[in-house]
């Protein structure tokens, strides 16, 4: 199986090879042999396209008869979005010009492709474009804060800021700390959905204002401990992620120097879930029941 991604052109294109048995980019039809091109490149039956949001990318279909002769016959192939739902992130136009309208988290929308006898599909994955924030230049956290960017990982306003130094919401915490450890697919029912799957100790399951309010320090320490395994609550969470050294605290590494009721920036967040990659890059289930105290690392 192949797991490389190609990049083509402005657009970013990335051709996931899904199947190692395929040793050509031809298909078979009564007339000869189809090629699938994207931007020029070939592409195999049940790949992904991946185009990024607000940006084009133009398939081509070869027919190849049985003297060498070749036709462009694009414009002859039907060309049908499996999805209606799709929709709504690109569209196909009778040339065959894939245009990308919106970012989607799914990992690639079903294309079905047929002329004559012939058919075959292919998937579209939208991801978003790359933010240029225009206040994070000089920022403590202006690496970690491009690297959630250029990811897809983070996200900013709509008049091109990031706002770093804003307290960050509960929502916005378990975006900036999930989506770098885990696969989109997981994602389908948004952080919240998987939030409940992994049992997540967090307010806004069912309480929707409390995704819009700033979570606090103690409530991001509950939640390291869960992705880790473990069932901890205040202070005891606190001293979980300073013992195992996922935070030195806001002030010092102690309970009292954590700040537990203080809340996180957006800047402070994005950096906190960019150092954690190095020890703690899958998320686990937090337990049912609290985790015994004897699992409780020593304060440094």
């Amino acid at each position: 199986m192949l797991n490389h991604q190609r990049k083509y052109s402005m657009l970013t294109l990335a051709i996931l090879a899904l199947s190692s048995s395929l040793f050509s980019f031809t298909a078979h039809a009564a007339n000869g042999e189809i090629t699938m091109l994207a931007d020029g490149k070939p592409f195999y039956r049940d790949q992904s396209l991946r185009v990024t949001e607000g940006e084009f990318l133009q398939l081509q279909f070869i027919l190849t008869d049985e003297q060498g002769e070749t036709v462009d016959i694009t414009k002859s192939v039907k060309i049908t979005v499996r999805h209606d739902e799709a929709k709504k992130y690109f569209s196909i136009d009778e040339n065959g010009r894939i245009t990308a309208h919106l970012y989607s988290n799914e990992t690639g929308y079903p294309v079905d492709v047929s002329f004559g006898d012939w058919s075959s599909y292919f998937f579209v994955n939208v991801k978003a474009a790359i933010p240029q924030f225009t206040d994070i230049d000089g920022h403590w956290a202006e690496e970690a804060i491009k690297w959630g960017a250029e990811r897809g990982y983070v996200r900013g306003y709509g008049d091109g800021t990031f706002r770093p130094d804003q307290s960050i919401t509960e929502e916005e915490f378990l975006a900036f700390f999930i989506r770098p450890r885990t696969d989109p697919a997981m994602l389908a029912r948004g952080v919240y959905g998987f939030a409940e799957i992994f049992n997540m100790p967090v307010a806004g399951l069912h309480d929707f204002e409390a995704r819009k309010a700033p979570i606090t320090r103690a409530k991001v320490a509950e939640i390291i401990a869960g992705a880790d395994g473990m069932n901890f609550s205040g202070d005891h969470a606190i001293q979980y992620v300073l013992g195992k050294g996922y935070s030195q605290g806001r002030s010092a590494p102690t309970i009292e120097g954590y700040e537990g009721e203080g809340y996180l920036t957006r800047a402070e967040a994005m950096a906190f879930s960019f150092r954690l990659l190095d020890v703690l890059d899958t998320i686990k289930k937090m337990p049912e029941e609290p985790t015994s105290l004897s699992e409780l690392p020593e304060l440094p």
